[in-house]
């Protein structure tokens, strides 16, 4: 999730997935109906899911201040899945500046909008609509967003 990557081996963003991930299950149960709508058969998790954010609750989020480098970025998550080592969804961002740190493994796809990555050795990446890039453990640098950024993740701790 764009370098909310601290506390605990989780990002902050997987921390807020998991806090969010029963809510989600209960949402859907309730929105399929307590067997999925099979009478007589037990609930199970759907096989497909579109990637979309109508009908989640979105966790805002922001970098603490001791990332925060400028800016006031807003962070929106939609969380869609968490099996409690993958986690996936959509997070949108609005302008801003903050240090990162991955201690997961994360595949992206830029949807909307301009972010630039720096790695710690000066390496400047433009992520745009339609890039999409994988972030391995041990990237730090920062993450500035110059135009509100809307991505797809899959994050795998």
């Amino acid at each position: 999730f764009t370098g909310m990557h601290y506390g605990h081996g989780l990002p902050p963003a997987a921390r807020i997935l998991r806090c969010v991930a029963a809510q989600r299950w209960l949402d859907l149960t309730a929105r399929l109906g307590r067997n999925g709508g099979r009478k007589g058969e037990p609930m199970t998790h759907p096989s497909l899911v579109k990637v979309i954010r109508d009908g989640i609750t979105p966790e805002i989020s922001r970098p603490g201040p001791e990332r925060l480098i400028s800016g006031d970025p807003v962070h929106t998550t939609w969380s869609i899945e968490d099996t409690g080592t993958l986690f996936a969804g959509l997070w949108h961002s609005t302008k801003g500046l903050w240090r990162t740190r991955y201690t997961e493994w994360e595949y992206v796809h830029i949807l909307e909008g301009h972010s630039i990555l720096t790695d710690s050795s000066g390496q400047v990446t433009h992520l745009k609509a339609g890039d999409s890039y994988i972030l391995r453990p041990g990237f730090a640098g920062t993450w500035e967003v110059v135009e509100p950024t809307l991505k797809d993740y899959v994050i795998v701790a």
